[in-house]
């Protein structure tokens, strides 16, 4: 059981599917900015990939990519785009939470498992974390 246990590890290191090119989202979402790109990406970590990625909370760790869903929906591919056309809409939803029932973007209900983050992030924050997403590739 240790060689398979190192065997997961190993490919995992080799895979390195948590890493992000800061580079990249500073070119393609941030006009260039370095500093932006990596606060985008850490608030992304700290408040969003617990419940968005699996292996975070679910799933095992280190198989999947960021964005890539665990206990929360799947966030890449364009997810917020297509969920959310109007960015207002986004920023709400990101303030606010889910309620459970209520509709929400393009045919979304509700579950109350997604917190608000009104009262814990600035909104400039919320808006990195946005553009963050709404850049998201397939690949990302």
């Amino acid at each position: 059981e240790a060689e398979t246990g190192l065997a997961f590890l190993e490919k995992a290191l080799d895979e390195k599917l948590w890493e992000v090119s800061f580079e990249d989202i500073a070119d393609s979402t941030f006009d260039g900015d370095i500093d932006k790109a990596k606060r985008a990406v850490g608030l992304f970590n700290a408040y969003c990939a617990r419940c968005h990625t699996a292996g975070y909370s679910a799933g095992v760790a280190y198989t999947k990519e960021i964005g890539s869903g665990g206990l929360g929906p799947a966030l890449r591919a364009g997810r917020a785009n297509i969920q959310f056309k109007q960015r207002e809409d986004l920023i709400d939803f990101i303030v606010k939470g889910s309620v459970n029932g209520k509709a929400y973007g393009v045919n979304g209900v509700g579950g109350g498992k997604m917190p608000g983050f009104g009262a814990v992030l600035p909104e400039s924050d919320i808006a990195l974390v946005i553009d963050y997403l709404r850049g998201m590739k397939p690949d990302a």
